[in-house]
Formats: C-alpha cells, sequence, structure tokens
C-alpha cells in the first residue's frame, strides 16, 4: 500500500488499478469519459463500466461478477480441465441465471462469444478482473 496527500489529508492506496487512468489525484475523484464524476473505484467500477444504479448491493454483485470472470478466465488459461466447466456450471443456481449473467458480460464487452457463450474474457474483462481481485 502506498499514501498520497489529498485535500483531506493523506489517502492510503493500494496498488495500482487499471482504472487509475480516470482518477484525479487533485480532486480525488474518477472521471469517465462523458465527463461524470465518480467517489471511489467501486463506484467508477459499478455505475461508469457496468452502468448499475449503485444502489442496494453493488459490493456483492462486484464479488458476484469477480467470481464468475475468474472461473471464465479459468476455463482458457490453463489446460483444458472438465472440471473447471463443472464448477462453472454448479456456480448458478439455474441455466436462466447462467445464461444471463453470460449475455450480460458480453455485452458489456467483458467477454467475447466465440463459438459458444461464454466464450473468453476479454482485455476489457482482464482489467476489471485484475481491479476487482485488488479491491475486494
Amino acid at each position: 500500500m502506498t499514501t498520497t496527500e489529498s485535500i483531506g489529508g493523506p489517502i492510503y492506496m493500494m496498488d495500482k488499478l487499471h482504472i487509475d487512468k480516470y482518477y484525479n489525484p487533485i480532486t480525488g475523484f474518477y472521471k469517465d469519459k462523458k465527463g461524470c464524476v465518480y467517489d471511489t473505484a467501486e463506484d467508477f467500477i459499478i455505475t461508469g463500466i457496468l452502468g448499475y444504479c449503485g444502489c442496494g448491493m453493488p459490493d456483492e454483485s462486484l464479488m458476484y461478477i469477480r467470481k464468475i470472470l475468474r472461473l471464465i478466465h479459468s476455463l482458457h488459461v490453463e489446460e483444458y480441465d472438465p472440471n473447471q466447466w463443472k464448477e462453472l456450471d454448479q456456480f448458478f443456481s439455474s441455466e436462466g441465471e447462467k445464461y444471463t449473467m453470460f449475455y450480460m458480460l458480453e455485452k458489456l464487452e467483458l467477454t467475447e462469444h466465440g463459438g459458444c457463450v461464454p466464450g473468453w474474457v476479454t482485455d476489457k474483462g482482464i482489467e476489471l478482473l485484475e481491479d476487482l481481485e485488488k479491491l475486494y
């Protein structure tokens, strides 16, 4: 962890995130390409990247997405293992839930369709996964 100074005093920061390219250390906020401003990295991800409203349980949602991206990514970074597919299938409570998540992740360009869903995790998805691993 590193420390930096902000208007309100020292801020304790973790290792650099991919989304830090949107962070302004002078204001202490994240700012997206449309000019919207976010207080925290988590707010930027949940609202700016995923397009959610941010109410309810956003941290739980981010941890859920992190787990799904991790499972999908593991299917393609190591030698084929049918147990990894089984673990992914068992993660979901229904086929409807599973395919809804696969379609959503592809629409957000976090996965690529390939020959079937879930396909593989895109560079954008890998960056998000790495950021979520650091945050949670």
